[in-house]
């Protein structure tokens, strides 16, 4: 198995973390998962017998208001942290507001991201240290709760610091 992907040169160049690059900070990525026959094989199960239209546009819905929850939590707070995303896919970021571009990335608060992600992480929440959260179809409302307000109290905890 195998997995790549490309792009223009300046986007791409982002992502280099050879020494020559000469580079404080890249952006990651997983990469693919393109010619994994087992990966593919689940997703087209998965596609047809589980995540179908009706499933996809509800949890679309669903995510998009979670992230205005979230939106909401970090606007309560005076702390440079803004949240972006579409449906259940989204990011926290340690910036005032959220990146347009992937250049803007490389601005935000690296100590307050690394903060952000063990406060969350001591309080049973995990998302990937570079803020990525997504939200799974067996989730259930309890768990999003917790979330918030695991979220509401970090930032709380880290503005008063």
């Amino acid at each position: 198995s195998f997995g790549a992907f490309g792009g223009r040169a300046d986007l791409l160049d982002q992502f280099d973390t050879s020494p020559e690059a000469n580079r404080d900070r890249t952006i990651s990525h997983a990469g693919t998962f393109n010619n994994n026959i087992s990966s593919m094989t689940a997703g087209c199960v998965v596609l047809g017998e589980v995540f179908t239209a009706d499933v996809a546009i509800d949890h679309t819905a669903r995510g998009d208001d979670f992230r205005k929850s979230v939106a909401a939590v970090l606007a309560k707070h005076d702390l440079p942290l803004s949240v972006s995303g579409f449906g259940s896919m989204m990011s926290l970021h340690a910036l005032a507001h959220a990146p347009k571009t992937p250049l803007d990335v490389a601005k935000r608060d690296d100590k307050l991201q690394e903060l952000v992600f063990f406060e969350l992480l001591k309080r049973g929440v995990y998302i990937a240290a570079r803020g990525m959260m997504n939200l799974s179809l067996p989730m259930a409302d309890d768990q999003l709760a917790k979330v918030l307000d695991a979220l509401d109290d970090t930032v709380k905890t880290l503005a008063s610091n």
